[in-house]
C-alpha cells in the first residue's frame, strides 16, 4: 500500500471518529428541571434564636419553616437548620450556604444542602435592611444549586438528586423576623 493510501485511510478513520463523536454529542440528553416542592424558610429571633455574627462579614441565621411537595405532602423544617451567610460582597451579592432538615407529615425525612448568590435591583436595594418589606421576585435574584438526601422509599429518586432553587419572595429581616420562599426543582436526567 502506498504512503498516500495509508494517509488517506488514517485520515478517513480520524474523520469518522470526529463525525461519530459530534453526532453522539448531538444525541446527548439535555438537562431539564422538574418542580418538586415549594420551600419556605423563616427567621424569627424570638422563636428560634438570634443570628450569630462570627466575623469577616459572616452571620449564621438559625431557620425554621415548612415545605409543600409537588404531590401535596407537607413537612416542617426540623433540627439544626441554618444559613451561613457571608453578607454582601464587594459587587453587592449576598452569598448563602444553607443546610436544612425536613420531616414530612408521612414521617419521611430529607436533607437539603445548597449554596447560592442573592442580588438586588435598585428598588430591592432601597428595601434591603428595612423592616418587614416584601421584596418581590423582580427586585431580587436568588439562584442556588445543591443536593437532597433521603432514605424515603416514596421519594427515593430525590436521594443525591441535584437541585436548583429559585427565590420567589423575600421578606427582609426587620424586627428580627424575615422569610424567604423558594421553588425547588430536581435536575434531570
Amino acid at each position: 500500500m502506498s504512503n498516500l493510501k495509508k494517509s488517506l485511510s488514517i485520515s478517513a478513520v480520524f474523520l469518522f471518529a470526529i463525525v461519530s463523536s459530534a453526532l453522539a454529542e448531538n444525541n446527548a440528553v439535555k438537562p431539564s428541571l422538574t418542580h418538586i416542592m415549594t420551600y419556605i424558610l423563616n427567621w424569627h429571633e424570638t422563636d428560634i434564636g438570634a443570628a450569630e455574627k462570627i466575623g469577616e462579614g459572616r452571620t449564621i441565621y438559625p431557620l425554621s419553616g415548612h415545605v409543600t411537595m409537588a404531590d401535596g405532602t407537607k413537612g416542617k423544617i426540623v433540627g439544626q437548620t441554618a444559613d451561613w451567610n457571608d453578607g454582601p460582597t464587594d459587587n453587592g451579592f449576598n452569598i448563602i450556604d444553607v443546610r436544612a432538615s425536613v420531616k414530612l407529615d408521612d414521617g419521611d425525612f430529607f436533607h437539603l444542602r445548597y449554596e447560592g448568590r442573592m442580588s438586588f435591583s435598585e428598588e430591592g436595594i432601597k428595601k434591603f435592611g428595612t423592616e418587614n418589606h416584601l421584596v418581590p421576585n423582580e427586585e431580587f435574584h436568588l439562584l442556588s444549586l445543591g443536593h437532597m438526601y433521603t432514605e424515603s422509599k416514596k421519594y427515593a429518586d430525590l436521594h443525591q438528586a441535584g437541585i436548583v432553587l429559585q427565590g420567589v419572595d423575600f421578606v427582609m429581616p426587620g424586627n428580627n423576623i424575615g422569610n424567604l420562599t423558594y421553588e425547588v426543582y430536581k435536575t434531570m436526567p
